[in-house]
């Protein structure tokens, strides 16, 4: 992984750090995630619902642009509620995608948080692609905390034409979930979900069908 640079600034003042509020009322850093409108957040299922416990996670508020440990820039905006497939409830692991609703106005700003730090736009996960161009971005639990990080090119990856999923062996760790894949354009094509150590790790395809729902969401 290589860390934030200045020319790669207007694209991670569009990316987030969730938190999860835990019983004592503190916060934990969770789960990365992408603003793709006014208002939303693009993130993984597991990263807010737990389908062995039949339970949602808690993920109170998005920090756009988290950096140097944990210094929140832009300040933190609340989450009103996460929409998810039900086949990711029941454990199908080819909908492991969320969109995060977001308040209106943040702590400092009374903008919503798309208008305020803009957002990337998405596309479908094209059939035929440049291996070199595709990237991930987020917040991996391995580094000093609340500082982004990115894998920079990715080598191997592997997707069919249609599909919900994608491979890939981009350096990740946790806390890396829900960190969009993006194109050489900058375009979002899927979401990082798991990582394995030594093997494939995977991501969710915007194949056309995720694509129309995330959009709806």
């Amino acid at each position: 992984m290589i860390p934030n640079t200045s020319s790669l600034m207007q694209t991670f003042r569009r990316l987030v750090q969730t938190d999860l509020k835990i019983s004592d009322g503190s916060y934990r850093n969770w789960c990365s995630g992408a603003i793709i409108a006014p208002n939303k957040v693009l993130t993984a299922a597991h990263c807010v619902y737990n389908n062995d416990s039949n339970s949602w996670i808690r993920n109170d508020r998005v920090a756009p642009g988290r950096a140097n440990g944990g210094q929140d820039p832009w300040g933190q905006w609340d989450v009103q509620y996460a929409t998810i497939y039900t086949a990711w409830t029941r454990g199908d692991w080819e909908f492991d995608i969320a969109v995060l609703t977001i308040a209106e106005s943040g702590t400092r700003f009374n903008k919503r948080i798309g208008d305020h730090m803009g957002y990337l736009g998405m596309r479908t996960q094209p059939c035929s692609f440049t291996e070199s161009d595709w990237r991930i971005t987020g917040y991996p639990g391995d580094k000093p905390r609340g500082t982004v990080w990115n894998t920079g090119v990715c080598d191997d990856w592997d997707y069919s034409c249609g599909s919900r999923k994608v491979y890939h062996k981009c350096d990740t760790a946790g806390g890396m979930s829900g960190s969009a894949i993006r194109d050489g354009n900058n375009h979002i094509v899927g979401v990082h979900a798991y990582g394995v150590s030594g093997s494939t790790n995977s991501g969710t395809a915007l194949n056309s069908y995720h694509l129309a729902n995330v959009q709806n969401w």
